[in-house]
């Protein structure tokens, strides 16, 4: 049950995985649900795409993540730097909060990922 469950194959595993996607979609839904009754809320086809892709693209990394690593800090710290560079991503895309040196912030997320990839496939 242990291996199960550190590796991402058990039931448990399966669940966590469930949800996460299930969390996704509703996150990918709750503008469309807001539209109708907030004002603020104003979404086109473009953004639900963009959102969707942004969600899609994070959910498949740290499936992949999940798949190539088995140990629990890794997956934690992925899920973390996932979990960041979604957030700055969505405040460059659709915010706009960090003014002319957006993509400079977004050089240290390309080193990380880099970083990470080839210690991930190179210690196999």
């Amino acid at each position: 049950m242990a291996a199960g469950t550190e590796s991402g194959d058990g039931r448990r595993g399966r669940r966590w995985r469930i949800a996460g996607w299930t969390a996704a979609a509703f996150m990918l839904l709750l503008p469309l649900v807001a539209m109708p009754f907030v004002d603020e809320v104003h979404w086109d086809v473009a953004d639900f795409a963009i959102f969707g892709g942004m969600l899609v693209g994070a959910g498949v990394t740290y499936e992949l993540a999940v798949k190539k690593t088995g140990n629990a800090a890794c997956r934690s710290a992925v899920g973390v730097a996932l979990g960041a560079a979604f957030i700055f991503v969505w405040m460059v895309g659709a915010v706009g909060i960090i003014d002319r040196a957006d993509w400079m912030y977004g050089g240290v997320l390309a080193v990380g990922t880099r970083s990470w990839a080839l210690t991930a496939f190179l210690s196999r």
